[in-house]
């Protein structure tokens, strides 16, 4: 007996569509929240699907955290989080309040990046379905458990504590302070008005 030969699409041979993910989210009708992060950098995305291909509606990334303040690291939990808060800020302007998450072929993990990513989009007023057991804890969204490793670390290993914390060190931030400069850049996000930066309907944020 022969066997059946089942077809598979490009996409998903390449790993680049998970196809049922994929109709869940155009069914839905929303705009999808997509997240990419490099070996320095995290970048989020609202998109929405259309027949003539994807229009990304408004993006942030954790590049453009600094004119906020940001001292940190630019792909840690924190930066995560004021890039998710970010997104949501600048969806506003595009009157956008509901969104579904899209991972494409990776999983949603609890306490991930991505996670922490949702949680800044939901505490800027973008509603995501996901579960809140999933969010990572307050203190690690803040940074709290990075200035305590760097306390401990500065008192065991000096050497080692100027070296793992160089650049934020250089960027005039001590890491014991992270909580207080992710206080401040929150805070900064949050009274953010992206609609004095939209002309000619382009969000001029990114």
């Amino acid at each position: 007996m022969m066997k059946r030969h089942i077809e598979v699409f490009r996409r998903r041979r390449e790993g680049k569509t998970d196809y049922k993910k994929r109709k869940a989210l155009i069914t839905s009708r929303l705009p999808f929240v997509r997240t990419f992060v490099s070996s320095h950098n995290v970048y989020a995305q609202l998109i929405k699907a259309a027949p003539s291909g994807d229009v990304t509606l408004v993006s942030a990334s954790s590049t453009q955290l600094p004119k906020f303040g940001w001292k940190g690291a630019k792909k840690n939990i924190p930066a995560c989080y004021l890039t998710g808060l970010l997104l949501a800020k600048k969806s506003q302007a595009f009157g956008v309040e509901d969104a579904v998450l899209y991972t494409g072929l990776s999983a949603y993990r609890s306490g991930s990046r991505f996670s922490a990513i949702v949680k800044g989009a939901l505490d800027g007023g973008l509603k995501v379905r996901v579960s809140e057991d999933s969010l990572p804890p307050e203190e690690r969204l803040s940074g709290s458990h990075i200035s305590s490793y760097a306390a401990s670390m500065k008192k065991s290993d000096p050497d080692l504590y100027n070296l793992r914390f160089g650049r934020m060190i250089s960027a005039g931030l001590e890491p014991e302070n992270l909580g207080q400069n992710f206080a401040q850049v929150k805070e900064a996000i949050t009274n953010y008005k992206p609609d004095l930066f939209r002309k000619a309907g382009k969000d001029k944020g990114g």
